[in-house]
């Protein structure tokens, strides 16, 4: 039996063969022939001999492959013509170029099914008008039954069939029309990352905020907020469903927020962190606004990650457990705490969702360098790529602002140092009493507020954040200056209003950087690789699509062609020359792993216009673990530069085999950018 049914008709049938279907009570039945011009069918007598069941089988298959051709298709005229007229007027109705067809989406819609977009790798992503959530299928032609039910809900599973007989209901649709209809529709909808927005607060169009309270979406732009019934944002799939985390409290006080309101929920918060004994000061109002600032992490161009730190009898798990968690997770629990994980993890158990994300006793962890190097992508809302059996690279953005808790920092690279604001605890005097808190049902009614003042603040401080960065003495640590704007400036704007004066968030940013220190040696190098990945290259032949560095670099490790193979040709070009296979020692060179040949070049090419054009790029990424210099060709020219293990790049995770073909669904690469 032939498992590739041509569509019944149309200019673009497949050329002549034979396609048979066993009878379950006979022989197999020679059931349809197509000429070379795809245009006659021929029906033998037995067709009319089989049963009514093997009939509507037969049909099934032949509307799956109409559909999945491209062909219309008429189930109906198509079983009325073989019933009552036999094969000569279903051969009259076959040579018609366009034979009959419901619309796809009229098709899903007797389901309540809406195809919301296409992924790169062909993933159809769907909205349940019966579950009201958005759910991605992979690969539609794998579908069962069961998933078909699970896709579509309780309320529309009654017109939901296997495949259909003389007894389906009008209005049915049976599960191969189903594929055929999901797989047209997600062909002819808009592609999609494959990330999503799932529950948060976002970016949204036009500067506005969109906010995804599990089944109800609405955006605010900066006056009221109004529903979003859309499935798509800038790109990227609205994913509605799961458990709320603000609740319609939250969206009223979010279009009731005033600059006396977020003023005043602000000083309560303060209240509560200042009970506490900082070894800075300045501490309480960090803690503070940070606080803030987490449920619209996702909202942020970067995103620092604060560590509480303490020693025991400090009062951290006081602070954490009956101040922090109430705060940043609410009665729905919307927060990831974890006291002991993996950065796969935590990856997989954030998903597309931006909740607060807590890690406790994270100086004990054995996994810390694979956190950390996600962290790193997360700050500025990298992606991590993953490797699929199907040679399709799959994304995940993260946008995380995380909280560690520890005794103390460890041993931590520079440039994870300078990536984290650290909040030290001191053990307060044995005579000194208990911080005063308030109830459970309290915190939860400030957590309202505050979620409210943070959407109703967070563009004002975003800009804010941006303007104070010169404002900051000259010595003092860059990234750390960047990170600690982040909270000065909300800061700034829940104290004084959305219009308040730069100079004002300057001080603060000043008076938050006092006492800290940070070495920053080693830094600079690692500045320059996060540049050059962060560095865009237009992509010609796609529209010319703006692409980062990092992710054409991510390509060349995956062995997938996401940018029409262009990566390896457009990073040459660029002075970079990735290599995805491990590398013989030769001469005085040892054997080295796979990683990133950089050349001069990339000072006056990928950097033009940034404080790093014209540097001594090999001087300075030579100073990285394990970097040497070398001579290699790129784009077909030898030239001299440095080579840059994978070790030193700042990879996250399990990279793919050098074969392409052995990736694995655990293959996961991690870029800035």
């Amino acid at each position: 039996m032939s498992n590739n049914l041509p569509a019944l008709a149309g200019p673009a049938a497949p050329t002549a063969q034979f396609v048979c279907h066993p009878a379950p009570d006979g022989p197999t039945v020679n059931a349809f022939l197509f000429d070379p011009d795809g245009r006659d069918v021929l029906l033998t007598d037995e067709i009319n001999a089989i049963s009514a069941d093997a009939r509507a089988d037969l049909l099934d298959r032949f509307a799956e492959a109409a559909l999945a051709e491209g062909h219309p298709f008429d189930r109906d005229a198509a079983e009325r013509d073989l019933i009552t007229q036999g094969g000569e007027a279903a051969r009259r109705a076959a040579s018609q170029p366009a034979a009959r067809m419901a619309d796809p989406a009229a098709l899903l819609s007797r389901v309540g099914l809406t195809v919301v977009g296409e992924r790169a790798d062909g993933a159809a992503v769907t909205h349940s008008e019966s579950t009201g959530r958005t759910r991605t299928t992979p690969r539609v032609a794998k579908l069962e039954f069961e998933d078909a039910l699970q896709l579509v809900g309780s309320d529309h599973a009654g017109r939901l069939v296997r495949k259909r007989t003389n007894d389906t209901p009008p209005g049915a649709i049976s599960l191969p029309e189903l594929k055929g209809a999901l797989a047209l529709a997600a062909s002819a909808a808009p592609e999609i990352d494959s990330g999503g927005r799932g529950r948060g607060v976002w970016p949204g169009e036009g500067g506005d905020l969109l906010i995804n309270d599990g089944r109800t979406v609405y955006t605010y732009d900066g006056l009221q907020t109004a529903d979003f019934a859309d499935h798509a944002v800038g790109g990227h799939a609205v994913l509605r469903g799961g458990a709320e985390w603000a609740g319609s409290d939250v969206r009223a006080a979010v279009d009731g927020m005033t600059p006396d309101r977020a003023a005043a929920a602000y000083s309560r918060l303060l209240e509560i962190t200042g009970q506490w004994r900082w070894e800075r000061p300045a501490d309480a109002a960090v803690a503070a606004a940070a606080v803030v600032a987490t449920p619209v992490q996702a909202v942020l161009r970067h995103r620092p990650r604060m560590a509480v730190l303490g020693p025991t009898n400090s009062g951290k798990s006081t602070l954490v457990t009956e101040a922090l968690t109430p705060l940043l997770s609410g009665p729905h629990r919307f927060a990831e705490i974890f006291d002991d994980a993996t950065a796969a993890g935590v990856r997989q158990s954030v998903g597309c969702d931006a909740p607060p994300v807590v890690l406790d006793e994270f100086e004990n962890s054995s996994r810390r360098e694979g956190i950390l190097a996600m962290f790193r992508v997360a700050s500025r809302g990298g992606r991590m790529v993953r490797g699929t059996p199907g040679q399709v690279a799959h994304e995940t953005e993260l946008r995380l602002m995380p909280w560690v808790l520890a005794i103390e920092p460890g041993d931590l690279p520079a440039q994870d140092r300078n990536r984290q604001i650290e909040l030290e605890l001191a053990a307060p005097p044995a005579d000194s009493p208990d911080p005063e808190l308030p109830s459970v049902e309290e915190l939860h009614e400030l957590r309202v507020e505050l979620v409210a003042a943070a959407v109703w603040a967070v563009r004002a401080a975003e800009d804010l954040a941006l303007a104070i960065r010169r404002l900051a003495p000259a010595d003092a640590d860059r990234r750390l200056v960047e990170s600690l704007a982040v909270p000065a400036a909300f800061d700034a704007v829940l104290r004084h209003g959305r219009d308040v004066a730069p100079d004002v968030a300057g001080k603060v940013l000043r008076s938050f950087l006092e006492g800290r220190t940070v070495d920053d040696t080693a830094s600079t190098e690692q500045d320059l690789l996060d540049a050059i990945f962060s560095a865009p290259i237009t992509v010609p032949g796609m529209n010319k699509k703006v692409v980062s560095v990092g992710e054409l670099v991510a390509e060349q490790f995956t062995g997938h062609t996401t940018w029409l193979g262009m990566g390896a040709e457009q990073l040459g070009l660029n002075g970079l020359r990735v290599f995805h296979h491990p590398r013989a020692a030769s001469g005085d060179r040892p054997a080295c792993d796979r990683g990133l040949f950089v050349t001069p070049l990339v000072a006056t090419t990928l950097l033009e216009g940034t404080s790093w054009q014209g540097v001594d790029v090999k001087t300075i990424l030579k100073r990285l673990p394990g970097a040497c210099e070398d001579n290699q060709a790129v784009n077909g020219r030898p030239t001299r530069g440095v080579f840059l293990p994978l070790g030193a790049l700042g990879l996250c995770g399990t990279l793919p085999a050098a074969d392409p073909a052995a990736t694995s669904d655990k293959d996961t690469l991690a870029i800035t950018g």
